[in-house]
């Protein structure tokens, strides 16, 4: 709540209360293990009188449990107190919040009166035998194991530091004071032991009296809760919870896992679509700024409509083999624009990698049927051809808008600058490839190599071997003659 607030006030209480809190807190966790271990048990209804060698760890509990309910002069309460009066000079809303806190400090100061009270006296807390039942954790108690000094020591030293922390606050203030500066800037920690008769203090003061009541009057309250508790409890809250996630995750992987790849894929397509349009329209900006020119040269229209072309007849081909040799003519069609755009490079590399694509869509589709298959697909035509043209409107959309958003200035002129001193090269693209990429054209040719050796590959394959022949006599001259062997369908003809 004290980060969240966002003042420096705050934030400096919150660091405060975080470091006091850790260390109470640790400690108190540390004894608590050790009570579990010594007498079998860890339920504090069921403790037994504690004898002289648990006084120390008594007094660890003790220490830590009062600085966790902000009793002076420990460590805990300068925290609370910073707490406080940072509520206390903010707003309103601060102010409504401070109501909540105190209350909750109420409760912190009842529940470690408990805790404390069930370690030292733990006749205060324990109910009658008949109303316990069975241990359901640990049972009926174990022996009783004090514990050692090196077991001990850590939740000793924790304690020592919180009370220290209390006293001495200058060392503290500095730790908290740096830690609040790299939060906010304007924070400044300035913690101290006593302030003054100030509202904080009333307000710790209060909290105290209230808590101590509440334990001194813990039986009535027992009795208040008992009667204004709701039927369902926050565990079965969380359970319910939980079942009702799971039963909804079943019923929703039905739908959305239901082992059809056309069915991911959509989804897959329509979420990357969906993302980046509402990013923009709930983002704002200026992000559109028009239409580019439509073409530079008539040559360009032309090669744009044998793209369009190969295109659309590639998606309405019934054949295999046709679909993959539109699918190349639609790279061609994009090389022969890099060529008109005056880069005949670029052109080159996109003429080999789609020759090599075709060739290996080729070499697979020998082995699959001529035609695709007409079955009742898992997501209709219109659905496909809703989420195919999102897609494509997305990718020109996406072009175009961030080839009209740009922040920073394009690299391309000082590649032009420094491709003749630097490089010793007339051709820029030249000069790209080998010099100022050299590791990435170096990792392309890898890649092309691997790709041909694939190809080889498929090629020796997918060959198929030579027709089984058998020698048989019957040849005019009397010489034997070679004939091929019949399949059983021509025999049978």
């Amino acid at each position: 709540v004290l980060f969240g607030i966002g003042r420096p006030e705050s934030t400096i209480a919150g660091c405060a209360l975080l470091v006091a809190h850790g260390l109470f807190k640790a400690a108190l966790f540390m004894v608590v293990g050790m009570v579990d271990h010594g007498t079998g048990t860890r339920d504090i209804r069921r403790l037994p009188e504690l004898g002289a060698p648990w006084h120390p760890a008594l007094t660890v509990a003790v220490v830590s449990a009062a600085s966790m309910a902000a009793v002076a002069p420990l460590a805990g309460f300068v925290a609370k107190e910073a707490a406080y009066d940072s509520l206390l000079s903010g707003s309103d809303g601060d102010r409504l919040v401070l109501v909540g806190i105190v209350v909750g400090s109420v409760l912190t100061v009842a529940y470690s009166a408990r805790l404390v009270a069930a370690l030292v006296r733990p006749g205060l807390v324990r109910p009658a035998a008949a109303e316990l039942g069975p241990d359901p954790v640990s049972g009926a108690g174990g022996e009783d194991h004090p514990p050692t000094w090196d077991f001990l020591a850590p939740a000793a030293i924790l304690a020592m530091v919180t009370a220290s922390l209390g006293v001495f606050t200058v060392p503290w203030s500095r730790l908290v004071d740096g830690a609040g500066r790299a939060l906010d800037g304007d924070a400044h920690a300035h913690l101290a032991l006593w302030h003054g008769p100030t509202a904080a203090l009333g307000l710790s003061a209060l909290t105290l009296a209230a808590g101590a009541g509440l334990f001194v009057l813990r039986q009535r309250v027992a009795v208040i809760q008992a009667r204004l508790a709701p039927p369902i409890s926050g565990a079965d809250g969380y359970q319910w919870v939980v079942s009702a996630v799971v039963k909804g995750a079943s019923r929703v992987t039905a739908v959305v896992q239901p082992g059809s790849l056309p069915i991911y894929v959509a989804v897959v397509l329509v979420t990357a679509v969906i993302a980046p349009v509402v990013s923009l329209i709930v983002g704002g900006g200026a992000w559109w700024h028009g239409w580019p020119g439509l073409a530079m040269s008539p040559i360009q229209v032309v090669t744009v409509g044998f793209l369009i072309a190969g295109a659309l007849a590639a998606t309405l081909a019934r054949r295999r083999f046709a679909a993959a040799l539109l699918l190349g003519s639609v790279g061609y069609a994009m090389a022969l624009l890099f060529v008109v755009q005056g880069a005949p490079d670029l052109a080159l590399t996109q003429v080999a990698c789609e020759t090599l694509s075709v060739v290996l869509f080729l070499l697979v589709l020998r082995v699959l049927p001529d035609r695709f298959e007409r079955s009742t697909p898992a997501v209709r035509v219109v659905p496909r051809l809703v989420v195919a043209t999102m897609v494509g409107l997305l990718a020109a959309g996406g072009a175009l808008v961030a080839g009209s958003n740009r922040t920073e200035p394009s690299v391309s002129a000082e590649m032009v600058d420094r491709a003749k001193p630097d490089g010793h090269g007339a051709n820029v693209v030249n000069v790209i490839l080998v010099d100022i990429r050299g590791m990435d054209t170096l990792g392309e040719v890898t890649v092309l190599a691997t790709a041909a050796v694939g190809v080889a590959a498929l090629v020796r394959v997918g060959r198929r071997p030579r027709p089984a022949t058998s020698w048989t006599a019957g040849h005019p001259d009397g010489r034997p003659r070679l004939r091929r062997r019949l399949n059983p369908a021509e025999e049978a003809l």
